[in-house]
C-alpha cells in the first residue's frame, strides 16, 4: 500500500508560492488503511516534497488538510453522487475506488 501524489489534480500558484497537494492512496481493499496513511505525517512529507520538487521556496503545510474522500473508479466524488436520486447505493458510479486528500502548502513566509 502506498500514497501517490495525483499531478493532474495538484494546482499552485503562478509565483509558486501556495497550492494545493492532492494524494490518493492504492489501498483497493482495506479503506480505514488508506484513510489512515493520508492523515500520516508521510502523507504531508510527501505532499511537502513534491512542492520542493515543483518549485515551492522552503514548503510547509498551511492549514489542515481536508478530510480523506471517496472518488470512484472515473474519479467522481462520492459525496456529489449520493444527491442524485437515479443512483442508487448499488450503482456502478456509487462504489469506492480510492480515497483522496487535499493538503495545503505554502513557502515559508519570512
Amino acid at each position: 500500500m502506498g500514497l501517490f501524489v495525483r499531478e493532474d489534480l495538484t494546482k499552485f500558484a503562478d509565483d509558486l508560492g501556495a497550492g494545493i497537494v492532492v494524494l490518493e492512496s492504492d489501498e483497493q481493499h482495506d479503506f480505514p488503511i488508506a484513510i489512515e496513511a493520508l492523515r500520516s505525517m508521510d502523507a504531508r512529507n510527501l505532499a511537502i516534497g513534491y512542492a520542493a520538487k515543483m518549485g515551492c521556496s522552503d514548503p510547509r503545510v498551511n492549514g489542515i488538510a481536508s478530510p480523506a474522500y471517496a472518488v470512484n473508479q472515473d474519479g467522481e466524488l462520492l459525496e456529489k453522487l449520493a444527491t442524485d436520486p437515479e443512483l442508487t447505493p448499488q450503482h456502478p458510479r456509487r462504489q469506492v475506488a480510492a480515497y483522496r486528500v487535499d493538503i495545503p502548502i505554502c513557502k515559508k513566509l519570512v
